[in-house]
């Protein structure tokens, strides 16, 4: 999918091979959005960086549909070269080179995969958007307000988020809504 220069992208972790394909199509972006950086002598992760890059490739959003999953997946399918090394790359310099990842994090992830570095490595920015209410469950932000408003229970698709350590809430508009 691809809307004003920004190319969305779902993530399927469901086997090795898709794995394996899509973190090909990251690596290679990586390095052609470097090569042109480097060529240009403008380091990564600069406001001139991102805006060259989103003029000259666009940005790109890849969607995770379950992080613990994918996360879980990353680490434990097996195939003849280990993914999670390029993951954790991927996670955390991604930013600087306009490729973005999005990923829907249940409240009870798995204990598993909290420890794992490309797991840190995708919440280090603490950003994102957490629906539903009960902000108490979560462990993403840290929203300071009164106990009763961190455990009002919201519609599913108001989202509560944090911009410059300010509240604010968001709506998504469902299906039916939009085809209204």
């Amino acid at each position: 999918c691809r809307w004003q220069g920004i190319e969305v992208k779902n993530v399927d972790s469901s086997s090795y091979n898709s794995l394996y394909e899509w973190a090909l199509e990251v690596k290679n972006e990586f390095a052609l959005r470097s090569r042109l950086l480097k060529a240009k002598g403008i380091s990564a992760a600069t406001k001139e960086a991102i805006e060259l890059l989103a003029q000259e490739c666009g940005k790109k959003f890849y969607m995770i549909e379950n992080l613990s999953e994918f996360v879980r997946n990353v680490y434990t399918l097996s195939g003849d070269e280990a993914l999670h090394p390029l993951v954790e790359l991927f996670f955390r310099q991604g930013k600087g080179l306009g490729i973005y990842f999005f990923a829907g994090e249940g409240v009870s992830r798995g204990n598993d995969v909290a420890s794992r570095s490309a797991y840190s490595a995708f919440m280090q920015w603490h950003t994102g958007i957490h629906f539903g209410g009960k902000l108490e469950q979560q462990k993403l932000f840290e929203f300071k307000m009164a106990y009763s408003k961190l455990t009002e229970a919201l519609d599913f698709n108001v989202g509560c988020y944090l911009e410059k350590k300010k509240y604010k809430q968001v709506f998504m508009p469902t299906k039916e809504v939009i085809e209204e």
